[in-house]
């Protein structure tokens, strides 16, 4: 309900932070991995490409 009583500009103002705040986290995430020393090693990929489901194509 405090949500319904805001001015419909502020509920626009919001709803731009959130969008941009959202767009500022997945253009930083990248970089910050690589900083941090979390980006995945080659092994770590073999292994999640193992566990990738398979897709068969079956004629009728």
């Amino acid at each position: 309900r405090s949500y319904q009583s805001l001015s419909p500009l502020y509920k626009a103002g919001f709803g731009v932070g959130l969008l941009a705040w959202g767009y500022i986290g997945l253009k930083t995430t990248p970089k910050a991995e690589e900083a941090l020393g979390l980006v995945p090693r080659e092994e770590d990929l073999a292994m999640l490409e193992k566990y990738k489901p398979k897709l068969m194509v079956i004629d009728k």
